[in-house]
């Protein structure tokens, strides 16, 4: 098990070379997709959760923990992307975060997209 300095916990981590996208897999039962969504960012970053920007600015925090808490999380083909730190993640209603590379400059060009 993976602990993320933030305390939350995280159950695998892996990689795709060719991609480079990062997977990493927490309990969405006892953990909301939020704090999932940090910790896996700043476990991939290498960095402290305290000097990654608040997610409030990307995604509202609330929303994404009500739709990947929904009854029909695990029936749904559900995954909400949007940009954060200057990377691209995903989540779905099945525990999973996948991280995708951090493009070489960051810019103002935020998105969110939530797929069924």
């Amino acid at each position: 098990m993976l602990h993320a300095n933030s305390g939350i916990e995280l159950t695998s981590m892996e990689r795709d070379p060719a991609s480079g996208e990062h997977r990493l897999r927490y309990d969405p039962e006892t953990t909301p997709t939020s704090l999932a969504v940090v910790a896996a960012t700043a476990t991939v970053s290498n960095v402290e959760t305290t000097d990654l920007d608040p997610l409030f600015e990307s995604v509202d925090p609330d929303a994404l923990d009500a739709l990947t808490t929904s009854q029909d999380r695990e029936t749904t083909g559900l995954r909400i992307s949007f940009d954060y730190e200057g990377r691209t993640v995903t989540v779905d209603g099945h525990g999973w975060v996948r991280i995708g590379e951090q493009a070489p400059e960051s810019t103002e060009n935020h998105h969110a997209m939530v797929s069924d």
